[in-house]
């Protein structure tokens, strides 16, 4: 995962959080059906900004800023996500602190795991989480809220490709977010070993900081290189062997 920065909430939101408190006294979890259609189409597209047009749990690349279907994840596009659901703090249904930009959530096309499992249409990020008995589906770090910094949180098995992590806390939301599924895993592993191949005539701490940048910049369009955070963690630590930090 990689820390997100919130910026301050549309205006479009706080109009409609205003607009509903005058009415009904204070925010439960029945304002989000309240929301029209433009209100939450300016909250994606904020969140996409805001999250360099990746998902906040499993850094896929977003399709869109259209609005996604989970059971029609083909058609791609993006999801808003209650970082705290809002069954369990209808309070903040409308916090823009507490609102994500999350990928359809289903694995599309052919994807097989280690043991050759077909995993095709399995769930994962918010659509696994939100299919969990409502006691599993709390979460620990959120990646807009700080501290601690979630990128800090995490690291990358090397042959594998899976999301590790020696807290407890974030093992339990990478269980609960399903985020070691085949496709996950090999996207992961896919840009462990480019950068191994772009290192291996050069990985002087130049080079290293020089692809460490290019991983942490935005491309012209405001997008961040596809599972970003992996990049990043992998370049930290091999700065950090030369005693350099990024």
């Amino acid at each position: 995962m990689l820390k997100i920065t919130k910026s301050p909430e549309p205006s479009r939101l706080a109009e409609a959080r205003a607009q509903y408190e005058e009415t009904y006294g204070t925010v439960d979890d029945n304002a989000w059906t309240s929301l029209d259609g433009q209100c939450k189409q300016s909250m994606r597209e904020q969140a996409w900004d805001e999250q360099g047009g990746l998902c906040a749990y499993c850094m896929s690349p977003l399709t869109g800023t259209h609005a996604a279907d989970s059971r029609q994840p083909q058609s791609g596009g993006m999801k808003l996500e209650h970082f705290e659901a809002r069954n369990a703090a209808g309070h903040r249904t409308l916090d823009w602190d507490n609102l994500l930009g999350v990928c359809p959530g289903v694995i599309v096309g052919r994807s097989f795991d280690g043991a050759g499992t077909h995993d095709e249409g399995t769930a994962h990020c918010d659509t696994y989480r939100g299919n969990l008995p409502t006691a599993q589906q709390p979460l620990s770090y959120s990646p807009a809220r700080m501290p601690p910094d979630v990128g800090e949180r995490y690291r990358y098995d090397k042959v594998q490709g899976e999301i590790l992590s020696d807290d407890a806390n974030a093992t339990k939301d990478i269980l609960r977010l399903n985020l070691n599924v085949a496709r996950l895993k090999r996207n992961r592993m896919a840009v462990i070993d480019e950068l191994r191949q772009q290192l291996e005539k050069d990985d002087s701490p130049s080079r290293l900081k020089a692809l460490h940048q290019h991983y942490a910049q935005r491309d012209t369009d405001g997008r961040l290189r596809p599972y970003a955070g992996v990049g990043l963690w992998y370049l930290k630590r091999k700065l950090r062997r030369h005693g350099v930090s990024p």
